[in-house]
């Protein structure tokens, strides 16, 4: 498949999973900040990996990831409505903590910065 098409694709999934996360899905188990960094599709376009954040706590990420597997077949069948492909791939969700990594660094920067005398500036 052409890399310019799948990069649109991988575009337009993101865009769609984002909204179904943020106005389409009821659970009250899935709450707080939920972002879906990337997608990246296979060529045959038969599965396609999302990349999420989110940002809370260990025990609720875990819910909240569980949560969206079991949804996954509905989000799915969004995406088909959604969509023009002949066929939407089957997700598979993995969770990126890259986000809430660079938060904790800057903190930790910010940490240094402030305890840093101000001669040594």
């Amino acid at each position: 498949m052409d890399t310019t098409r799948l990069q649109r694709l991988n575009a337009e999934i993101q865009k769609e999973l984002s909204d179904i996360l943020a106005n389409d899905l009821k659970d009250p188990r899935i709450k707080g900040l939920i972002s879906v960094l990337r997608v990246e599709t296979t060529n045959d376009l038969r599965h396609a990996k999302i990349f999420l954040s989110i940002y809370n706590d260990d025990q609720h990420k875990k819910e909240v990831f569980n949560t969206l597997f079991k949804a996954s077949g509905y989000m799915r069948s969004e995406l088909s409505k959604r969509l023009i492909v002949r066929t939407v791939p089957e997700l598979h969700f993995v969770l990126d903590d890259s986000i809430e990594y660079s938060s904790k660094l800057d903190e930790i920067f910010n940490k240094i910065k402030e305890s840093k005398p101000k001669d040594e500036e």
